[in-house]
Order: C-alpha cells, then sequence, then structure tokens
C-alpha cells in the first residue's frame, strides 16, 4: 500500500502496522551529530559575515557541504537506530537527492546570514527554506526506503515535524544572527547552549516524522542497496564528525587569524590615535600644538562672526625662562613650563583652547567674550596663578608672564594676522619690564618689524664684515700699567651707524647666529694680539667672551688651539670670560670643557659674578683663575654699605681660592680708591678709558723701551708682596 491513507484506528495499529524498536546508542550518536552540526553552523555564519570575494564563495560552498552533510548524516544515523524485522534497502538517487536538500538549504540559510542587517521578514523567510530544507530532506530520505508497498504517514505527526523543523530553524537563525559577531567566551558558551538546543530540536523533528510512518506487516525491500545498520551508522558518522572536525578545525585556523588580525588591527589604530595626536599636542606639556591652534582659532574665528562675538588671541611668554634653564638645566625648564601650562589650564574654560608654540611661548584662544575688561581680568588672572610661589632644586621661584593681546575683528580677522599682533604686543610688554599685558597697537607693529628687519640683517652682517671689534684696557690697580684688554664686539650697520652689543646679542643668540660670531671675534682678537706682541708689548692678555652655546660646543677646545696656532699665540695669553648662567647652564658639561681648556694653558675667568643664580660650590669645582665684579655693584660702592660689603666679600672670597679679581664700570677715582684699599688686582672702566680701536690702543699702550719693562716688573713684584701680606693678615 503506497502513498497516503486515513490514521489507522487503535485497535487496528497491531494488524496494519510492521513494529520495529530503536538502538539508543545510536539515537544518543544522531543526537551529538545534530548537536555539533548545530554548533559548527552557528561558528560558521559568524565566520563567513567577515569574508569577500573568492574566499567568501569558497567558504559557503564548503561550510554548505559540511552543515548539509551534517544534518544529513544526522537524519541516517536515525534512521539506522530503527530496527524492523526486514532488512531496509535504499535507492541511492533518493538517497543523494535528500543529501542535496539538506546541503541546498545550509547554502540559502549562510548566504543569507552574510547580509550586515537581518529583518524579521528575512528570518521568517531563511526559517521557512531552511525548515523546509531539512523536513524535503527527511522525507526525501524516506522515500528512498524501497518498500513494497510504500509506507504511510499520519499527516498530523507529518505537519508537526514540519513545524519543529522551521520553529527550529528560526530559533537557529535568530541565535546565529545575534552570536554571529562575538568571540570571547560568553558567546562561546552562549553558542553551544544555543546549538544543543537546535540539535535537540532537529532530532525532534527526525523523531516526529519516524513516528508519522506507518510500515504494512507483509511489506519488504527490494533492489537498491542494504548495508548493515550499526556498521553503517557508525560510519556515517565518523564521516560527518570529521568534515566537521575539519571544518572546526579551519574556522579555529581563521579565527585564530581574524584575532590576530584584529589585534594588529587595533594596534594600527591606537598607533595612528597616537600619531595623530603627536602630530596636534606639545609632547612636553599635552598641549596642543601651532597645527591644532590654527584649526582651532580658525573655527572660533567663524563662529565669531556668525554670533557677532569678541575673540581675544593672547601670546604668553614665561620670563626669564632661559635664565632658570640655564641656571638649573632643561629639566627643570621643562618642569617649569609643565606647572604654567597645568595652572593656566586649571582656570581657563572649556571652550577655550590653550597652545604651546615651543620653547617658553604659550597661546591662549578665547572666545565669546562680552567686553576688553572681560580680557584683562582673564590676564591678570592667569598673571596670579602663575605667580604663586614653584620649588626649583630646593629653590622657591616667583613665576611671571609678559602677555600680549589681540582682539577679533579690531586687531584682524584671520589667525595669521592675529597671532602676528598679539605677538607684537607681547614683546612690548617684556620691553616695558615684564611681569604685564598689554593690548596690540598700531606702533607695536613698527617695533616688531624693526626686530625682524635687524635680524635679517644680522644673518647678513658676518657675510659683508660689518662687526668690528673695539678693545678696553684691562689696568693694573696698583701699578696703573695696562695689563691687557678685553675684546668687545660692535656692528657698524649700513643704515644705523655703531650698535652696541646690548642691541644686538640677544637676537644673535635666539636665531644661532652667536656660535659664528663667537668664533670669529675669538680668531680676529687673537690676531691683533699677535700684532701688539710683535710691535714689543709680549706681555699683554686677551679677554674674549664666550656665549653659553659655545660652551656646549663639543669641539670648542679644537676650534680655541686652532686659533691660537693660526695667530701664533701662547694659550697662557689667552683669557676666556663666561658669565654664571653659562657655567651653570649644564655643569657637568662646563666641568669637561673647561678642564680641556684649562689644559690647553688658557686662564678662565667668571664674568659679572654675583648676579646669577648659581651655588659658590663651582668655584672649586672648575678651573677658574679670575672672577670680574659686575658694574653693578661698583656703581653704588662708595654711596651704598651694602654693596661695598658686597663686592669686600666677593675679593676676600677670591683671595682666599688664590683667585684674581677684576672690577668693571670703575668710573671716578673713589671707585678706584676703594677697590685699591681691598687689593683688587684690576680694574676696567671710563675712568681709565673707553673701548677704542685697535690702532688708538697701541697708541694708549705707548712706547716700549727697557725703563718701561723695569717698572713693569717692580710693579709685578710689588703686587705680588702686597698680596701676600693681605693674605697672611
Amino acid at each position: 500500500m503506497s502513498g497516503w491513507a486515513l490514521p489507522p484506528l487503535p485497535s487496528q495499529i497491531s494488524r496494519l502496522e510492521m513494529t520495529g524498536h530503536y538502538q539508543l546508542w545510536i539515537v544518543a550518536l544522531s543526537a551529538f551529530v545534530a548537536i555539533a552540526t548545530a554548533y559548527a553552523g552557528l561558528s560558521l555564519a559568524a565566520r563567513v559575515v567577515d569574508t569577500r570575494g573568492v574566499s567568501a564563495r569558497l567558504g559557503l560552498a564548503g561550510g554548505a557541504v559540511t552543515m548539509g552533510t551534517g544534518i544529513w548524516a544526522m537524519h541516517f544515523i536515525g534512521l539506522m537506530a530503527w530496527r524492523l524485522p526486514i532488512v531496509l534497502a535504499y535507492d541511492l538517487p533518493t538517497t543523494a537527492l535528500s543529501w542535496l536538500a539538506a546541503v541546498g538549504g545550509s547554502a540559502f540559510v549562510l548566504r543569507l546570514l552574510r547580509a550586515p542587517r537581518l529583518t524579521a521578514a528575512h528570518l521568517a523567510q531563511g526559517a521557512a527554506a531552511f525548515g523546509g530544507g531539512i523536513s524535503a530532506m527527511h522525507y526525501i530520505g524516506m522515500a528512498a526506503i524501497t518498500l513494497v508497498p510504500r509506507a504511510t504517514y499520519n499527516p498530523a505527526l507529518v505537519l508537526l515535524s514540519v513545524v519543529i523543523a522551521v520553529s527550529a530553524s528560526l530559533a537557529g537563525l535568530y541565535l546565529t544572527y545575534r552570536l554571529r559577531g562575538g568571540h570571547c567566551w560568553q558567546t562561546q558558551v552562549a553558542r553551544a547552549g544555543g546549538a544543543g538546543a537546535i540539535g535537540l530540536a532537529i532530532c525532534t523533528m527526525h523523531y516526529t516524522g519516524m513516528a508519522a510512518m506507518h510500515i504494512a506487516p507483509d511489506a519488504f525491500c527490494r533492489g537498491g542497496v542494504a548495508l548493515d545498520q550499526s556498521a553503517l551508522a557508525l560510519i556515517i558518522a565518523l564521516v560527518a564528525l570529521g568534515l566537521m572536525a575539519v571544518l572546526t578545525l579551519i574556522m579555529m585556523v581563521d579565527g585564530h587569524i581574524a584575532s590576530r588580525m584584529r589585534r594588529y588591527a587595533d594596534d594600527l589604530e591606537l598607533a595612528n590615535v597616537s600619531l595623530q595626536r603627536a602630530a596636534t599636542h606639545d609632547s612636553l606639556t599635552g598641549l596642543p600644538n601651532r597645527s591644532l591652534l590654527m584649526q582651532r582659532l580658525e573655527e572660533a574665528l567663524l563662529s565669531a562672526r556668525r554670533t557677532q562675538s569678541v575673540t581675544a588671541v593672547m601670546v604668553i611668554d614665561v620670563d626669564r625662562f632661559k635664565s632658570v634653564n640655564d641656571s638649573f638645566g632643561h629639566p627643570a625648564g621643562d618642569t617649569m613650563l609643565r606647572v604654567v601650562a597645568t595652572r593656566i589650564s586649571a582656570i581657563i574654560r572649556s571652550g577655550d583652547t590653550l597652545a604651546r608654540l615651543g620653547g617658553d611661548e604659550f597661546v591662549l584662544v578665547a572666545t565669546d567674550l562680552r567686553d576688553q575688561a572681560h580680557i584683562e581680568a582673564l590676564a591678570r588672572r592667569m598673571g596670579s596663578v602663575v605667580a604663586e610661589p614653584l620649588m626649583l632644586g630646593g629653590v622657591e621661584l616667583k613665576v611671571s608672564l609678559s602677555i600680549g593681546i589681540a582682539v577679533s575683528p579690531a586687531d584682524g580677522r584671520d589667525p595669521s594676522m592675529l597671532l602676528k599682533n598679539a605677538d607684537s604686543a607681547m614683546y612690548f610688554s617684556k620691553k616695558a619690564g615684564r611681569d604685564a599685558y598689554h593690548f596690540f597697537k598700531a606702533e607695536m607693529d613698527n617695533s616688531a618689524r624693526e626686530r625682524l628687519e635687524m635680524e635679517s640683517a644680522l644673518r647678513h652682517a658676518l657675510a659683508n664684515q660689518e662687526f668690528v671689534v673695539h678693545y678696553q684696557p684691562r689696568v693694573d690697580a696698583s701699578s696703573g700699567f695696562i695689563e691687557g684688554a678685553e675684546a668687545l664686539i660692535r656692528w657698524n650697520h649700513p643704515t644705523r651707524g655703531l650698535v652696541p652689543p646690548g642691541d644686538f646679542i640677544p637676537i644673535a643668540e635666539e636665531c644661532g647666529m652667536i656660535v659664528p660670531l663667537g668664533e670669529w671675534i675669538l680668531r680676529l682678537a687673537c690676531q691683533q694680539l699677535s700684532q701688539w706682541q710683535r710691535a714689543g708689548h709680549k706681555d699683554l692678555r686677551m679677554a674674549v667672551n664666550l656665549s653659553a652655546e659655545q660652551l656646549r660646543q663639543a669641539n670648542l677646545p679644537q676650534v680655541v688651539q686652532s686659533a691660537l696656532a693660526d695667530a701664533g699665540l701662547e694659550p697662557s695669553h689667552l683669557e676666556l670670560e663666561l658669565t654664571e648662567t653659562a657655567v651653570m647652564r649644564d655643569t657637568a658639561q662646563s666641568v669637561r670643557v673647561l678642564g680641556e681648556l684649562a689644559l690647553l694653558g688658557v686662564t678662565i675667568s667668571v664674568d659679572d659674578f654675583g648676579t646669577g643664580y648659581s651655588s659658590l660650590s663651582y668655584l672649586r669645582r672648575l678651573p677658574l683663575h679670575r672672577l670680574k665684579i659686575d658694574r653693578s655693584f661698583i656703581a653704588d660702592v662708595c654711596r651704598n654699605p651694602e654693596d661695598a660689603e658686597i663686592v669686600r666679600a666677593i675679593v676676600s672670597l677670591a683671595h682666599s681660592l688664590n683667585l684674581h679679581v677684576t672690577a668693571e664700570g670703575v668710573e671716578t677715582a673713589q671707585q678706584l680708591e676703594f677697590i685699591r684699599s681691598l687689593r683688587c688686582d684690576e680694574y676696567q672702566g671710563y675712568l681709565f678709558s673707553r673701548p677704542m680701536g685697535a690702532e688708538d690702543f697701541l697708541a694708549k699702550l705707548g712706547p716700549v723701551s727697557p725703563t718701561h719693562r723695569k717698572l713693569r716688573a717692580l710693579g709685578n713684584t710689588a703686587i705680588t708682596t702686597l698680596r701676600i701680606a693681605a693674605l697672611r693678615e
């Protein structure tokens, strides 16, 4: 009997139906295969969503074959678990067709799951297609059994099995969609639980379909292929599980590669973020740099034009930062800059931008301001918060700011103009005495332009031989003889005339001209001293000033040795002068370089002694020969008792350390008498002579005669005797 028939009455079942039983271990094996298939399907769906191109097509094809084979294997193993009084035989083409139904349903679902978003309609369509594919696979596979007469089915149970298949497919698709993007252990656990539920649902569908089948008691199988069912079940299970094992291994390797790629992508993203921040922020303070500042300023000006509001640009310079850097070193200077940045950042509004342009220069862009009083209050607040005491190297310092302010639209409508004008106002604040703020005015722009013009002219002055050197005599305080000269540079500007060093040396230091300029002075002074010595003044010494930048040169000893050799001078006739701040800028470097210079035979002196931040401990560490008392102490030495005591202490300290002392800026007879009373060795100043050209200096020296040499020798002997007596006292 074949085809559909009414279900038999309960009283008729025993005589109309051939009964059988299930081997439980094969049933359990089928359930295991179903769960493993479901887990592989969920995992595979999570992988194919990220693939494209040929990899995607190969992944879909391989996944559909493996997944379909697993579902088909579960069905076939379930059939093998069913034991009947007859030997079952199968039609191979029909059996293959059932396998194709499973593979086709799997391919449809995997392709559907690659969509970035699944709607409810898509889920319903996928569930119907996959559930229908599973049902078709099952009933086509049942039809492959060559029963005579054909089996009949209970329509209610068939319908129930299809509903179970569609429901299981819907649940599987939903779980797959929800879990496909996860790779953490929680997702893996959830995926295993979902696979268990789907696998059991597929098993339930299969065995419900089996229960719907009725076989006539006299039925038998004809043709087809008959095999041992237990062995076949085991073989099919092993093949299916082997395929899924291979698939799982491939997915694990792929997942490992994908995980590494994700890590690399994350690392690359972090690196890009770091590079982006490095490109837009200052590494020392973490503030925006010039690039980001210009962007923020442009945005602020656009917003101000729309809202008709006021935007202020403040250029902020830390006063005397260079002195702190020179005295305490760069780490201390960096600490000061970070503190300044932190203090200002703490008082500005969230919409404002504080940036660092480099060195000790900051810029604040303040938006949505009401009036000038509001801007002034902000400038005063910055000065106040920065002025709070700061400890550096155990020393309490008071930091101050010079601030220049430009306001848009009055002082400019584009970022470059506002910054330039604010910078001009800042330089005006510095020249006005520092620790102040000033708003931009048109006349300030002229001053800034003059500074830029001077910097440009300075770069060409050395090549155009516009510099000259004047020489100021250094006079023995007791005998009145000229002991030597100090070389002082002057700039003979084509239009300005003779420019004093105080007007261009700071600019030369800022623009990097001081090193070549210093070497030029050194070589010219050595050549000039050599000429004077050849004229008979063999005991003269030449003093040349060195800048802090020159002292930082590792090859400075070689430069000095070369200058001496070219001029044919003995090293003992050259004296190199350095300021306290230059010496203390990098003490370790100073000790090393000055030690090498002392080994050459040149003498070392400290200029402007008593005006720096330094400790007296360096007097013992450095190979010094002379201290020069700054002119600021000599100026009021006869009127101010405190200055007199300072000078007295310096002379006493120097002599106790076997150092010579030179007083600078001696302009009156009373000042000379005072330093003579202290046994000061030498002096310089307008009282004896202003700095002069080389020919005038030679004339000032006078003729060289045997009597002159004897008087000089007697004078030197007397000076030595007086110094010994002073030390004994």
